[in-house]
């Protein structure tokens, strides 16, 4: 479905409510059956596995979802996806269609889920400024999370760690060098940084659908 949805810099950090997360938890459901359906590895990560194991539920200012999934397989079948999102009426952009950061925003009820493209190369899980180890993608364990289960790295707490630092200690902030680790940053030049910007900016706009 067309929509014109636009990136946003938070400034502000807004405390969601237990019913607004009762909705996000619908959207999450809706967008894991869609995947599960068409046999695309999904699983949950960054902000909402946080939650899920240290929390039992959503962080209350995290302001979207992240769905791990596989690049190939997400470019593979990019148009079942989008068949079966117009189907449920969910409202979606390509954000960038490129095997290195192949990244789907998905909307329901103002939530954002976004479906995070990732590649094997040597020792690590990669996107085109981020790698986690590749041990705790290799196979998945099983989490019950609100009302379903859920695939979720191996090793998490470990994966976690590796992710955050100090993953235990809640850390209320949108900015990421306070609440994540310089582990999972590959580093990039200023001039390729501000390209990238650039060009997530161009691409967004470029693929509404």
């Amino acid at each position: 479905m067309k929509k014109n949805y636009e990136s946003t810099t938070i400034n502000i950090m807004k405390i969601y409510t237990d019913q607004e997360l009762d909705v996000r938890n619908i959207g999450l459901i809706k967008i894991s059956d869609i995947l599960d359906k068409l046999e695309i590895h999904n699983f949950l990560f960054l902000g909402v596995l946080l939650g899920a194991v240290r929390e039992k539920n959503f962080i209350k200012w995290d302001w979207d979802v992240e769905i791990g999934c596989f690049s190939k397989e997400l470019m593979k079948k990019k148009d079942q996806i989008f068949d079966q999102l117009n189907i449920h009426n969910l409202d979606y952009e390509l954000v960038d269609d490129t095997y290195q950061n192949y990244k789907i925003n998905v909307f329901f009820e103002n939530n954002k889920y976004s479906l995070w493209g990732m590649y094997f190369d040597k020792e690590y899980l990669k996107r085109s400024y981020y790698k986690f180890p590749k041990k705790h993608f290799l196979k998945f364990d099983k989490l019950f999370f609100k009302s379903r289960y859920y695939y979720i790295p191996s090793q998490t707490e470990e994966l976690l760690e590796f992710i955050y630092d100090d993953w235990r200690t809640p850390k209320m902030s949108n900015d990421e060098n306070v609440y994540s680790s310089k582990k999972i940053h590959i580093k990039k030049s200023l001039i390729n940084r501000i390209f990238r910007k650039i060009n997530d900016k161009v691409n967004s706009k470029k693929n509404i659908i």
